[in-house]
């Protein structure tokens, strides 16, 4: 009876630790998932007055990095909303 095992005896094969590594990287890629969920922030509406300081940029012209750190958003949501308002954006237009 070599291919049962006893009771108590524990057995190592290849094919199972290939599927402890795989549990094992899984667990770790949720660990991670879970922190980036973790830093996600709440969506804020734009004011009227959001949209007159992008329009006062664009006319200024002003690089896209400023105005996101002046305004608190990522460059994506500024350059999103100058799309959707008809505005151009950023220094080299």
């Amino acid at each position: 009876m070599q291919g049962t095992p006893a009771a108590g005896q524990t057995v190592f094969s290849s094919h199972a630790s290939s599927a402890m590594l795989s549990v094992t990287t899984v667990v770790f890629v949720e660990g991670l998932m879970a922190s980036k969920r973790a830093r996600h922030t709440k969506r804020r509406t734009w004011s009227k007055a959001d949209v007159r300081e992008l329009k006062a940029h664009s006319r200024s012209k002003s690089r896209v990095k400023k105005i996101s750190k002046a305004m608190k958003r990522t460059v994506g949501a500024l350059r999103q909303k100058a799309l959707s308002l008809g505005l151009p954006l950023g220094h080299r237009r």
